[in-house]
């Protein structure tokens, strides 16, 4: 290739590719006409929430991670400040995926 060509990669390698955004699509049957509803939520404010929390005194993080252990929730506030964790969670987002159908509404929560 030339030095002004662009380069294109071969295949597009989409397993590695994060999720951007969480969208909610709610339809709603009940009504006439139908009313809808397309929520789009950035998933970079969820980075930045993240980023926000390594300000959270360790007393605190500490006293978050019992409370959530105490309900059976394994979760720690140290794996928001590990980058390789967040990137790992954004990455498997791309497959999350909830469809609820009723009579009523239609409701659809993924990320893209």
């Amino acid at each position: 290739m030339s030095k002004n060509t662009p380069e294109v990669p071969i295949e597009n390698d989409k397993k590695n590719e994060v999720a951007k955004y969480l969208v909610v699509k709610i339809e709603s049957l009940g009504k006439i006409p139908p009313e809808k509803i397309n929520i789009r939520v950035p998933l970079s404010l969820l980075t930045t929430g993240v980023k926000l929390a390594t300000f959270i005194p360790s007393a605190i993080q500490e006293k978050i991670n019992q409370n959530l252990k105490d309900k059976g929730i394994p979760f720690n506030m140290e794996m928001l400040q590990n980058k390789e964790s967040i990137g790992l969670f954004l990455k498997t987002l791309k497959d999350f995926r909830v469809d609820i159908e009723s009579e009523k509404d239609n409701i659809k929560i993924f990320c893209e």
